[in-house]
């Protein structure tokens, strides 16, 4: 039995070349929170305090005394910019919202702990091979 399609369906064409692919492309016009944070994330990141607070990989490192604590201080600062810049989802979200938004803007960037530690393993692991055959 043949399949019956809607209408709508029915009649939409696959786009002919790429300019008419990129011509139907879902554009979302809201913005989102992580969007807003991201912003902010990319103006803080040239003060030196603030990229401290996101660069420790290990509680020791931290300027706060954790790694949470550090979260929030930046989560701070992310909502004290977007209101000087009057970023409505920043100006209402909470800072726990903004914490979790901040880490998923820095993994945008292949910035996150996670991100850098497992990137710092995998250059630890490779560095000590380079060594030996520079040696041989």
């Amino acid at each position: 039995m043949p399949r019956i399609r809607p209408p709508a369906l029915a009649s939409r064409q696959m786009p002919a070349n790429v300019t008419d692919l990129l011509a139907q492309r879902i554009v979302h016009t809201q913005p989102k929170l992580i969007d807003e944070v991201e912003k902010v994330f990319v103006i803080l990141y040239e003060d030196d305090d603030f990229r401290a607070l996101r660069g420790a990989e290990d509680p020791d490192e931290t300027v706060h005394g954790s790694v949470v604590a550090d979260d929030i201080v930046s989560a701070q600062a992310i909502k004290e910019k977007g209101t000087e810049l009057g970023l409505p989802l920043l100006i209402a979200a909470n800072l726990h919202e903004i914490s979790i938004k901040l880490r998923g803007a820095e993994r945008r960037y292949n910035a996150s702990r996670k991100q850098r530690s497992a990137a710092n393993v995998r250059a630890s692991d490779v560095a000590p091979a380079t060594e030996q055959a520079a040696q041989a």
